[in-house]
């Protein structure tokens, strides 16, 4: 296994002979031994874990091998393994308490293995793959030496014991073979808005640029494929373009650019969704959802039932479909109600209904659907008594990522 050292970066762990763990970390390659191109993780699902862990933790190695290895490649490959060969290995095993967290893999003489703990409560698909992700090498995005130059960290909003472990500047020694690459706010490896947030309505990291995306998590952005890629030196020819990937999104609106493709619908009675930047007020959100600088959808009301529109300019086409978007409310009396809204006949469709929430945060609502004509989206929204935001409305042909909810999620 190739080594690539680093120091004073602390989050994930994995320690190959250093003096002083402190201050000495390495990251490890998986590289073949036999002087082949590529790599191969071994790997141990623990059986005393849940049916349903078990299968999440197999779907997202299953789509790591699926987005690493285009076509027929067999670059960075993942093998099970019985734990008594194949050293080291990566164990996925159980752990009763949410402590553990499942980033930060544990430290074993020898390096013969690499713990994940997991429990039913606190593994959910983010946390799957953010640690694979770094097992396999890829740095935190955000601690990058060249960071301050596209976002903006609020130190006074990010909770302590988070502040030099996770968010510490890298060393430019970590960075040889994928520092040319761009700054990638995708990365499963860089740190969500409001992580780590002391009030989490407020954002800790937030982009110099307007219109920027953070990931939400679920899959390797492109940029990361590249790197690992590189990092294992696979054949740059098949990495090149995004074949693996169903990234065509006919509707991807931060509502921070013009022309996003999500516009009023004044073919419905109502009133006018409005954009906002920042907070309007002390119950409502007080950054917008996509970077923390950005704009946001908004409507509100007082004692008068008010509802609004969105509709997409463009047309889906027929077929499976992932929608995703992000939401506010807060009050009982609010709803908001995602449809398909057939192109030619008007004939609505409902995908997903958020009825009475009171969230203090942005929440994710993530629906599959499927249509035999083309369609175009529809958001509306009432309430009467409260204030309902939206932001960040992605429609991706294919189908969401796979992922049980276990007991306790």
């Amino acid at each position: 296994m190739d080594q690539i050292s680093f120091c004073s970066f602390g989050y994930i762990v994995l320690v190959l002979g250093c003096v002083n763990k402190l201050s000495c970390e390495t990251i490890q390659l998986w590289r073949n031994t036999d002087g082949s191109l590529g790599g191969t993780l071994h790997y141990k699902i623990n059986d005393r874990l849940d049916p349903c862990i078990k299968s999440n933790i197999q779907q997202t190695i299953e789509d790591f091998n699926k987005l690493l290895n285009p076509g027929d490649s067999k670059c960075i490959q993942f093998k099970t393994t019985d734990g008594l060969r194949d050293f080291p290995y990566v164990s996925f095993n159980y752990a009763g308490s949410c402590d553990a967290n499942i980033a930060k893999p544990g430290i074993y003489s020898g390096m013969r293995l690499i713990n994940v703990p997991v429990n039913d409560i606190c593994v959910d698909r983010r946390k799957l793959v953010y640690s694979l992700a770094r097992i396999l090498g890829l740095p935190d995005e955000h601690t990058r030496p060249d960071r301050d130059k596209f976002m903006t960290i609020h130190w006074d909003n990010l909770q302590k014991s988070y502040r030099h472990d996770r968010y510490n500047i890298s060393s430019y020694d970590f960075w040889p073979i994928i520092r040319h690459m761009p700054y990638d706010f995708t990365s499963v490896t860089h740190a969500g808005p409001f992580e780590h947030a002391i009030d989490s309505r407020k954002p800790t990291v937030s982009s110099k640029y307007p219109g920027v995306y953070f990931s939400d998590h679920y899959n390797l952005s492109i940029i990361d494929v590249r790197k690992l890629r590189a990092l294992y030196d696979c054949p740059p020819d098949m990495y090149n373009d995004n074949q693996g990937f169903e990234v065509f999104r006919p509707v991807h609106c931060t509502f921070d650019l013009p022309l996003c493709g999500l516009v009023n619908d004044w073919t419905s009675s109502g009133e006018k969704w409005t954009e906002r930047t920042g907070p309007v007020s002390g119950r409502g959100p007080q950054t917008d959802h996509s970077n923390g600088a950005g704009k946001y959808m908004y409507l509100n009301a007082s004692d008068t039932l008010r509802t609004a529109s969105l509709v997409s300019v463009r047309e889906i086409s027929p077929g499976p479909v992932c929608v995703t978007l992000y939401y506010y409310m807060d009050h009982n009396t609010t709803t908001i109600t995602i449809s398909k809204k057939e192109s030619t006949t008007g004939k609505t469709t409902t995908i997903k209904e958020i009825v009475g929430s009171n969230e203090t945060s942005w929440s994710e609502a993530i629906s599959n659907t499927t249509a035999t004509t083309a369609w175009r989206i529809l958001i509306q929204a009432s309430t009467e008594q409260g204030e309902v935001a939206i932001d960040d409305v992605t429609v991706q042909y294919g189908s969401c990522p796979v992922y049980n909810k276990c007991r306790g999620q």
